[in-house]
């Protein structure tokens, strides 16, 4: 039986409340054409986070330009801004009031700055599309065209990547941080991780299925192309926080259909026919978890395991980091740490969960939820998840509402993309990087022009006045990031030196005591430049000062190091190198017990072998010798250095002296 497509032309003139004559079409490609073409490829390989804040000073840069143009086009139609009514914006209000609130009590507020700044920009990105979507002549459909080319942009990259790095070699690598991880790492797609990219791909997929359905000709192709690619990606990348929250999005899709079915225009044996091959796939997942040999060889075998099972080496220090933030958040309930300040207070609730000293580079602790909650209590927690909760009661409006076909199965693919992007975000940290802000804010507007065409919206007298407020956040988005840029550039050089130095007094050499202080002036230099007021950490959360405090007391300057790493423990009290680096420089000033304050601190958060070492020989100097033999011996045995050995010995044979004299 052949199905009519109903009449939607009233439809679509009740969603574009708008008067499109003489809207400015150049505005429309090139909002989309900055967000789709050039802000994906947007990255600087010279500082430490070569996306971050490339991506923010970069799309701060243009929605300064982009402002301007639109400040004027607004002027002469304000009735866009009758908008601003949706509850939508009032709870986005909420959320930067109290998240400037919570930043003006954190203990480091400068480390905020950017957390409530991508906030405000992910407010005006969706105000902007959502007025120029409604402006635009069928603007859904061209919003379509513009993400599934960002879509095939990124995908084209990422197997560029994967043949490379992947297809043409199995070996492994090290990461920045010392740990062998597999090679399928490398495959980034100009994302800082290969889960950020998976992630990504998630938020463009609904946009992708969503142009098979409705896009005609190459576009549709494009979109096939897109979406197989996505999916295939999102396979090979093998990132267990998508898979889950794919298997989420498509289980909330199989309940959409199973109540709201008769809603989408679907034969019902299309309908029965959709669901049992979701109800069949989630079934297939389950059964290769749970039947498959406990010690499959395939790895994708293995990563599906891994999911179920809390003693996963992939698990176990998540679900630690889940329960320090869980003891955190007791401690400041309502207005939480503050934006940017959970990594500065979490060493202090490790409470011995960290058996290695590489297992504490916790940035976040890769929960979106848990992070909002501890930063910014349980009241912005409630305020975070309502955002969700009103878009998600939109996209059901839309599909219980409306009488376009193609508006409720777009819906239903928003749905679907929001439960990928949720179900990531509680295993991994969306939340804090620019370019999945950037299409939350997309997926957030189109939800709400879709809603927009169910509900006429009561007109509001705005001054157009208001529209230039935006710009001012802008500029300052631009100076900020820059300076972060510039600080990194600096860092990058500071490290260079310290590294080299490092390895040479590993190796055993020594350099002529002219190039150690060389370098060590080129270490201070650096570090002195980096020195900015906007930002006071770099990417891993160490304090600028103590690149500057370290290199002052290599020179011999004692009292400028000292100075300067106090200044540091205080923008990061739980950072163990700057505690073992201001216990150091005490230790040989003599000063043994300022020394011990603050290795006791350090040695609490976590016994590291620096830790061990500097703490025992300053016991030793105090004549605390049982003590200091705890500390040493308490300490693994196959993992003591040479130097913890030698310690031992000494200690033990001043201990036999005492027992015989007694």
């Amino acid at each position: 039986m052949s199905k009519k497509e109903p009449n939607v032309s009233k439809n679509k003139t009740a969603g574009r409340k708008i008067n499109s004559d003489g809207a400015k079409s150049y505005l429309f490609y090139l909002y989309f054409g900055f967000l789709t073409l050039v802000f994906p490829l947007v990255h600087y390989s010279k500082i430490l986070d070569i996306v971050m804040m490339p991506r923010l000073f970069s799309l701060s840069l243009f929605m300064t330009v982009f402002g301007v143009l639109f400040f004027f086009w607004i002027r002469k139609r304000p009735e866009a801004l009758s908008v601003l009514r949706n509850k939508l914006f009032f709870l986005f209000g909420l959320w930067i009031l109290f998240s400037i609130v919570s930043l003006l009590l954190s203990s480091n507020p400068v480390e905020g700055i950017f957390d409530v700044l991508k906030t405000i920009f992910l407010t005006i990105l969706v105000l902007w599309t959502v007025i120029l979507v409604q402006s635009e002549p069928d603007g859904v459909d061209k919003m379509t065209r513009f993400v599934v080319m960002a879509g095939l942009i990124i995908t084209v990259i990422a197997f560029w990547q994967y043949f490379t790095e992947v297809f043409k070699s199995g070996e492994k690598f090290f990461d920045e941080y010392g740990r062998q991880t597999p090679i399928i790492y490398k495959v980034r797609g100009l994302m800082a991780h290969k889960n950020l990219l998976s992630i990504a791909l998630g938020l463009i997929l609904p946009f992708a299925l969503y142009g098979i359905l409705k896009l005609k000709e190459i576009w549709k192709y494009l979109a096939i192309e897109c979406s197989l690619s996505i999916l295939v990606l999102i396979i090979l990348l093998q990132t267990r926080a998508v898979w889950v929250g794919t298997m989420a999005a498509v289980g909330v899709a199989i309940l959409v259909l199973m109540f709201l079915g008769k809603k989408f225009d679907i034969p019902r044996r299309w309908q029965i026919a959709i669901i049992a091959t979701g109800i069949a796939g989630i079934l297939g997942v389950a059964s290769l978890i749970f039947l498959s040999q406990e010690k499959s060889n395939n790895q994708y075998i293995k990563q599906l395991q891994s999911i179920v099972n809390p003693q996963s080496k992939q698990n176990i220090h998540r679900i630690n980091i889940w329960k320090t933030t869980l003891d955190m958040i007791p401690e400041k309930p309502v207005f939480g740490y503050g934006p940017g300040n959970w990594k500065l207070h979490a060493p202090k609730f490790h409470n011995g969960r960290f058996t290695e000293e590489m297992e504490l580079n916790w940035q976040r602790p890769h929960n979106d939820f848990l992070w909002v909650m501890a930063e910014k209590g349980i009241v912005g927690f409630i305020i975070y998840i309502g955002i969700f909760a009103l878009v998600f009661y939109f996209l059901i409006t839309v599909i219980k509402n409306s009488i376009d076909y193609h508006d409720k199965r777009l819906a239903l693919l928003l749905i679907f993309g929001l439960t990928i992007y949720l179900g990531s975000s509680f295993f991994d940290f969306p939340y804090e990087r620019v370019f999945h802000q950037t299409y939350l804010g997309l997926t957030f507007a189109l939800s709400l022009v879709l809603f927009g065409k169910t509900h006429e919206t009561t007109p509001l007298k705005v001054n157009p006045m208001i529209s230039i407020i935006p710009l001012f956040i802008t500029v300052f988005g631009i100076v900020y990031a820059g300076q972060c840029i510039d600080q990194e550039k600096h860092l990058v050089l500071a490290r260079e030196n310290s590294n080299y130095l490092n390895n040479v007094a590993k190796s055993g050499r020594q350099l002529p005591a002219q190039e150690t202080q060389r370098r060590w002036k080129a270490v201070l230099e650096n570090a002195q430049k980096a020195q900015k007021t906007l930002k006071n950490l770099d990417p891993q959360a160490n304090p600028i000062t103590s690149y500057e405090g370290l290199a002052y007391v290599n020179m011999g300057d004692f009292k400028n190091g000292i100075k300067t790493l106090k200044k540091a423990h205080e923008q990061h009290p739980g950072n163990i190198g700057v505690l073992n680096n201001l216990g150091a420089a005490y230790f040989k000033l003599e000063k043994y017990d300022e020394a011990l304050e603050y290795l006791e601190k350090s040695y609490d958060i976590f016994p590291s072998r620096d830790a061990v070492i500097n703490l025992s020989a300053v016991l030793y100097k105090m004549e605390r010798y049982e003590e200091a033999y705890d500390i040493i011996s308490a300490f693994p045995e196959k993992e003591r250095t040479e130097v913890m050995n030698k310690n031992l010995r000494a200690i033990e044979k001043i201990l036999k002296k005492k027992q015989n004299k007694e």
